[in-house]
């Protein structure tokens, strides 16, 4: 039954290929084999910076327009997945995320000097509880911010979701957590980007709506006021964007571990995550959609789907205006996520 349904859902995007516009394009491919450690991905000045269980795969000679940088040192983070993570200047960080078995959640906070090459490990005795897959950005001051994500809850040692909303003041190393009367509620795996005004949108995820009637895919938007520490909620839940006659509407619909980014003119846009998930069923679109952040509109770009992406490690705009992917998770017929090493290059059709 859920070959059946993804096959559908290949037929559902081939039908709107010939609309493309767009096309990605490999640009290198590290290993041919499959892999099941998805490197950690830092975009820093034009460059990525990478993480990875397998660092040897990227060695040797790299032909690749991206330029990649696979961090060494002696003193590091163990390897993990689902982790925070945060640039400033001359600096990367890296909070929690879950143990390379899957069996553990994490609350280490790390930082790597580029400059020195070396990684720090910043201790605290007041910080966010073990967590994955949890949004984060940096505010204007250069404070790093954290929220919601899959947590433990200390009852019963069991994972739950948060929505706890934290920052961390570099100068004073030291972690906040912010009170706040109104806010998303608890979520793991969504969208956010950080906007002009010293303002946060954050889109969709995985987890409970606003009156608490259902758990899974979510498709609201909302904004935070980092200066007022205010949460504001700009729209409410929608369905899936797919309607019987194959149309599309002009919401991106329920989307669990997107991929986002923002561009030079800060618009911010989203690709794949799942749009639709229950035992039997997963559903992807190929669209780019993109949000305008001062009117919170939404419109769509079709992409010719060589194949469908469920999630990638890093999609960001370089300097040079074009927007790359780096290592995306590819389902197949059968419903297998399938990791590729490899690096794209999103071009406009002729």
């Amino acid at each position: 039954m859920r070959t059946l349904f993804l096959i559908s859902i290949f037929l559902l995007v081939n039908h709107f290929s010939c609309l493309a516009q767009y096309r990605w394009q490999e640009l290198e491919n590290f290993s041919k084999d499959n892999d099941q450690f998805p490197p950690l991905v830092w975009a820093y000045k034009g460059s990525e910076y990478i993480m990875s269980k397998n660092p040897e795969k990227f060695k040797g000679d790299i032909d690749s327009q991206i330029s990649l940088f696979v961090i060494t040192s002696e003193r590091k983070p163990s390897y993990r997945q689902d982790a925070g993570q945060w640039v400033t200047d001359e600096k990367l960080w890296l909070f929690g995320g879950i143990s390379e078995d899957r069996f553990q959640l994490m609350q280490d906070l790390w930082v790597y000097d580029l400059t020195s090459n070396r990684w720090e490990m910043i201790d605290n005795e007041v910080l966010p509880s073990p967590r994955r897959g949890s949004a984060t950005w940096t505010d204007n001051k250069g404070r790093l911010w954290l929220f919601g994500g899959v947590t433990i809850n200390h009852k019963d040692n069991s994972e739950t979701l948060s929505n706890e909303l934290w920052s961390f003041d570099i100068k004073a190393q030291k972690w906040t957590l912010h009170e706040v009367k109104e806010s998303p509620t608890p979520r793991t795996d969504m969208a956010v980007w950080a906007v002009e005004n010293n303002k946060v949108l954050l889109y969709g995820g995985f987890g409970y709506t606003i009156d608490n009637n259902r758990f899974g895919g979510l498709s609201d938007l909302w904004e935070l006021n980092i200066e007022r520490i205010q949460w504001g909620r700009l729209s409410s839940e929608k369905d899936s964007p797919y309607d019987k006659d194959l149309g599309i509407s002009s919401h991106p619909g329920y989307r669990i571990r997107p991929v986002f980014w923002k561009d030079q003119e800060g618009y911010c846009w989203l690709m794949s995550g799942q749009s639709q998930v229950d035992m039997h069923k997963i559903s992807i679109d190929s669209y780019l959609w993109k949000l305008n952040p001062k009117d919170y509109t939404w419109t769509y770009e079709p992409v010719e789907p060589e194949k469908f992406v469920i999630r990638a490690s890093s999609i960001y705009q370089h300097e040079d205006r074009n927007t790359y992917m780096l290592f995306p998770t590819y389902v197949n017929e059968k419903g297998e996520y399938i990791l590729s090493l490899s690096t794209h290059r999103l071009f406009l059709r002729k």
